[in-house]
This record gives C-alpha cells, sequence and structure tokens, in this order.
C-alpha cells in the first residue's frame, strides 16, 4: 500500500470513527432527555395528594460538555414559600451521565443517571465523618429519599 493510500484509510477511518462517536452523543442526548420528562412525570406522581404544586417546562441548556445548546425538562417544586428546582445542567459528568442540579436546598446537590444498570437517578455524597478515601456512597432517588430532600428545602 502506498503512502498515498494509507493516508487516504486513515482519513476515511477518522471519518466514520467522529461519524460514530456524534451518533452515540445524539443518541445520548436523547436518552438525557427522555429521562427528564420521565423524571417530571416520577415526581407529578409522588406529589399527587400533597401541598405541592408542581410546574414542568422546557428549557435551553448551552452544555459545555457536548458543545450545543438543547431542550430539555426543568421541574419546580413549590410548597409552604418555598421552591425546589430540578435544573438540567450537562449530558456528561466525571463518571456519570446526566448531571440535574437540585436548586432550593440547604446545601448543593447534583443528581445524575444511576450506575450499575440500574434505572432512575441518583447522588453520590460522602458522609461528614467518613474518610475521604472511602469512596462515594450513591443514593437512589426514590419516593422516600425525594421527600426527605423536601424535608431540606430553605
Amino acid at each position: 500500500m502506498s503512502e498515498k493510500e494509507k493516508f487516504i484509510a486513515a482519513q476515511q477511518a477518522e471519518a466514520q470513527r467522529q461519524a460514530q462517536a456524534r451518533d452515540n452523543e445524539k443518541a445520548a442526548l436523547a436518552t438525557f432527555q427522555d429521562a427528564l420528562a420521565t423524571l417530571a412525570k416520577q415526581l407529578k406522581q409522588w406529589t399527587e395528594g400533597t401541598n405541592i404544586e408542581i410546574e414542568s417546562r422546557p428549557i435551553e441548556i448551552h452544555d459545555d460538555t457536548i458543545k450545543q445548546r438543547y431542550q430539555a425538562t426543568q421541574t419546580t417544586l413549590s410548597f409552604n414559600g418555598k421552591k425546589v428546582t430540578f435544573r438540567p445542567w450537562a449530558l456528561y459528568l466525571i463518571g456519570a451521565m446526566g448531571g440535574v442540579k437540585i436548586d432550593g436546598l440547604k446545601y448543593e446537590l447534583t443528581l445524575s443517571r444511576a450506575r450499575g444498570g440500574e434505572p432512575g437517578w441518583a447522588w453520590a455524597y460522602r458522609h461528614p465523618n467518613q474518610p475521604r478515601t472511602l469512596p462515594l456512597t450513591e443514593q437512589i432517588l426514590n419516593e422516600d429519599t425525594f421527600f426527605s430532600l423536601l424535608n431540606d428545602a430553605r
């Protein structure tokens, strides 16, 4: 194979790799958007029968992790003069996928898609008395953990 043929083959292989990466990113983004819409429905279901008002609406995200803008579902819960907002902000995080900041709590919290093939959302944390050398603990978002978060609304 001549050097020219090697060059052309390498360029074609790189173009195929880049096309596959774009397709993978589009699929990951669609999955993230679907998961956010499902999260909004789940939060609405959990809040039925409570005094919590819930508003879900599309927002535009300028995502630096994929260098593009897209629409995603943001959900705000209002109760007793407090507001808690589930605000999507990034498709990719270090070690996770799908970042959602929860605004309105007494502390900062970011949800991501649950790891290990678990469906749903989770957050990682370290107990204050836990040595920093130990790995973070993952907490799955479910109805009980959701209401424990709301107890920490400011």
